[in-house]
């Protein structure tokens, strides 16, 4: 993912998705496989550069996933 803060670009997108959560990787994913739109025209914007899967959290807490497998 692009590090906006440090980037100054010019690029038209046609989707901007406010967020990169499960549901804006989710809708993103979607819209791509839709065929409707490519890649390079959906655009996430989310502070962070990481996401983590947070119901995996509780399941590495529990034992049942290893620290590394989220």
């Amino acid at each position: 993912m692009m590090n906006l803060a440090s980037k100054r670009f010019s690029t038209n997108v046609r989707v901007a998705v406010m967020g990169g959560g499960s549901g804006g990787i989710c809708a993103s994913a979607q819209l791509m496989r839709s065929g409707k739109f490519k890649a390079d025209e959906i655009m996430v914007f989310d502070p962070s550069d990481t996401h983590y899967y947070q119901p995996s959290l509780t399941m590495i807490g529990g034992g049942v996933l290893g620290e590394n497998e989220y």
